[in-house]
């Protein structure tokens, strides 16, 4: 699977945000695109 563009990656960001009342940490909103985009995450090193 190739990695999401910015394109891609834009209105769900926003989407996110906003279910979460304007306000979340860069791993809650990962965690969620990481979920909504059916996306398989890095592998951790």
């Amino acid at each position: 699977m190739s990695v999401p563009t910015f394109d891609q990656l834009l209105q769900p960001t926003l989407n996110t945000l906003h279910d979460l009342g304007g306000v979340a940490s860069i791993n809650d909103i990962n965690t969620r695109i990481i979920e909504q985009l059916q996306l398989a995450e890095a592998p951790k090193r």
